[in-house]
């Protein structure tokens, strides 16, 4: 991989996707046919994504020693070596300035909202991130102030309902990564990210359903508002309502049917992270080695072993497969027809003739 690949994978391009919320303005206050207020919005949406782009970078330096304890982040740029800090502080130096002149060029409103993200990130890399609800507020914000910036800093009057459903719908989106960080947890929550910890599949699905709502009900009475049908000339944009709601369902629903996609032997780790998402005392699983290819069980034993040699918890393993239960078994328990027939030391199980008494 060349150096200007290797630079341009720390810029994290793919995440530019996100200023799209700059375009919010044009779109609902009817301006897109204003060159002037366009060519704004643009300068807009560029200052975003490079400003985002430095903050990456940034981040990305901060954490290179722990990601490189990390089997997969362990491969960035900055983790592998590949780039050095001086090379990667030179980039971000150099997104930031090109972010803040883009800005300003926009307008002093932008400049000072971009600005006010740039600020708002560095404090949320260095501590809000680890504050639970918080973390995901300051997510919301950085579209909010997206949202802005191709509103107020163009001199785009934005629509309060608009505001609202824009707070609501980032709300929603952030509650909504969170839960699928949790559904995507193979290990405990803390060794992906520390706020994890504190999050409750639960209190998350109800939080993801209070967004969800508020962010349908403020786009509908926009709607229907009589600043915005004065402004589009109809009032047919509420038509437009059922397929918002679709999206917003589609999208709950992709969430949580994630598992579903998944191999079987992807499926059991998932189930067993959703099971460590609540950081239990006791863990019981149940045959997790049935319907499951040989490599994957293999995956799920290392799971199961780093997971006791935490000490934070008891696991009681149910199984039929003699050798992926005696690889784990500190301590062993054969049960026939209900009762107990033999225990011991998960080390004496083949001396103690267990093999024969199970059925595989």
């Amino acid at each position: 991989m060349n150096q200007l690949t290797l630079l341009l994978k720390l810029l994290r391009p793919h995440q530019w996707i996100k200023s799209g919320f700059v375009f919010v303005g044009l779109l609902f206050g009817h301006v897109w046919n204003n060159g002037p207020v366009v060519q704004q919005v643009l300068l807009a949406a560029v200052a975003f994504s490079l400003a985002a782009s430095s903050i990456y970078v940034l981040n990305d330096m901060a954490d290179r020693e722990r990601d490189r304890q990390h089997p997969e982040k362990c491969k960035r740029p900055l983790a592998s070596g590949a780039v050095g800090p001086a090379q990667a502080l030179l980039l971000a130096g150099a997104c930031l300035l090109a972010a803040l002149a883009c800005a300003a060029a926009a307008s002093l409103t932008v400049l000072a909202i971009v600005s006010a993200y740039v600020l708002l990130n560095v404090a949320y890399s260095l501590r809000l991130k680890h504050i639970v609800l918080l973390d995901v507020f300051i997510i919301a914000s950085g579209f909010m102030l997206r949202i802005l910036a191709g509103t107020l800093g163009v001199g785009i009057a934005p629509s309060h309902w608009l505001l609202l459903c824009g707070l609501m719908l980032t709300l929603f989106l952030g509650f909504a990564k969170r839960r699928a960080e949790l559904n995507a947890l193979v290990g405990h929550g803390g060794s992906h990210r520390k706020v994890l910890d504190d999050y409750d599949p639960t209190l998350l699905d109800e939080l993801t359903g209070i967004c969800a709502g508020g962010a349908i009900i403020g786009y509908s009475l926009y709607t229907v508002s009589a600043e915005t049908v004065a402004m589009h000339g109809t009032g047919d944009l509420i038509y437009t309502v059922p397929f918002v709601i679709y999206g917003i369902f589609r999208y709950l629903y992709l969430l949580h049917r994630r598992g579903g996609d998944l191999s079987g032997g992807q499926q059991q780790q998932l189930a067993i992270g959703r099971a460590l998402a609540s950081r239990p005392q006791l863990l019981i699983l149940d045959e997790p080695t049935e319907g499951i290819q040989p490599s994957v069980i293999k995956e799920i034993g290392e799971v199961i072993r780093q997971l006791a040699s935490r000490g934070d918890m008891a696991i009681l393993l149910v199984e039929q497969f003699y050798d992926f239960a005696a690889g784990l078994a500190d301590h062993y328990l054969v049960m026939s027809r209900g009762a107990i027939v033999q225990q011991g030391k998960g080390g004496d199980m083949e001396t103690d003739g267990v093999r024969a008494l199970v059925t595989i």
